[in-house]
């Protein structure tokens, strides 16, 4: 079943690279009802899909590690998706669909067309599958749950659904480390981890750590690029009032009028904001990740630190691979082992 599921899959991935009619007035009423899902950003998440999950070859290495559940095992998986960015919950389901199980979706009110767009695709390259997911208002009758959403939805999700199998998922951000070595094309690279889908992801970096004396300046002279987020204007909006509130604070920050920057150790910065913090000795940059990890995705830089968390190469926080679970839980082996 899993090699039929996979070519199924794999001819979703090519109908999305084709960008067909029906998929973009998906796009059009996504952005119609989230500003944030603005076209561009939706095709990149898109295709990041089809290229990193949908192809043939990666689906079926990632698979081989894994045993699928027998049909008299299979249960009722219920998912709820957040909306923070496009197809943001989409692994999640990819894990159901092939676990064998089957699939209960809460959509999010944010990113309520991508989903289904896809699926009403999957069931017409192969009707079999029609079965295998509903899009629910309410989720009910289900046998475990994967919920993602903030640290306040989580109390939520517990108090709901903590009686049943579950992973629940929080609010956590993104890390980069910068050291004498970092190149200005390594900053270039680092301009994607942190404005991408403008910021708003778990994957977004949120904080730099930088060497003492590391040249502040460089961040603005390298990341000219995307001064067209300030077209944007709920990224304006957001600029202008944190600038006004930095201001009448007497907060010292620099900025190119696109974003700011901070001197701030906190893991959330608030958007079109950017946190730098200076560390004096490698060592010292390690215990602080180490300290932050249970708030930490992802670890960006060139050099693994030795603190166990995942490490990606600049401008790449964005490019999970399917083995690349939120929050390090290996989803596939909880859905197994149901």
């Amino acid at each position: 079943m899993n090699d039929r599921k996979i070519e199924a899959l794999h001819q979703l991935g090519e109908w999305i690279r084709s960008e067909p009619p029906a998929l973009e007035l998906a796009q059009l009423k996504s952005q119609r009802d989230n500003p944030w899902f603005v076209i561009p950003e939706q095709k990149k998440a898109l295709l990041a899909i089809a290229d990193s999950f949908l192809k043939r070859e990666n689906l079926q290495q990632w698979l081989a590690q894994y045993r699928p559940v027998s049909s008299g095992q299979t249960k009722d998986i219920g998912i709820i998706m957040a909306g923070n960015l496009p197809l943001v919950g989409f692994h999640d389901w990819l894990c159901v669909f092939l676990s064998g199980h089957r699939a209960k979706v809460k959509l999010s009110s944010k990113d309520a067309h991508l989903l289904p767009a896809l699926l009403h695709r999957l069931h017409e390259i192969d009707e079999q599958f029609s079965v295998a997911t509903e899009c629910v208002e309410k989720l009910a009758g289900i046998d475990a749950v994967i919920a993602t959403g903030s640290n306040n939805s989580n109390r939520y999700f517990e108090y709901y659904f903590g009686h049943l199998p579950h992973i629940f998922r929080g609010h956590r951000n993104s890390i980069a480390f910068l050291d004498g070595d970092t190149s200005d094309r390594d900053i270039e690279k680092l301009g994607a981890d942190v404005f991408d889908y403008f910021g708003l992801g778990c994957r977004s970096v949120s904080l730099c750590l930088v060497p003492t004396a590391f040249d502040r300046k460089r961040f603005f002279e390298t990341w000219t690029e995307y001064g067209y987020l300030r077209d944007h204007s709920k990224w304006d909006n957001n600029f202008r009032y944190n600038y006004a509130t930095f201001m009448m604070n007497q907060e010292q920050f620099l900025t190119d009028e696109i974003f700011i920057l901070r001197e701030n150790e906190s893991l959330t910065s608030r958007i079109a904001c950017l946190h730098i913090w200076e560390y004096e000795s490698e060592r010292e940059a390690a215990e602080f990740l180490l300290d932050r990890k249970s708030e930490i995705q992802v670890c960006v830089g060139s050099k693994n630190m030795g603190t166990e968390l995942p490490f990606v190469s600049f401008g790449e926080a964005q490019q999970p691979g399917l083995s690349d679970y939120a929050d390090h839980i290996d989803t596939m082996t909880f859905l197994m082992n149901l």
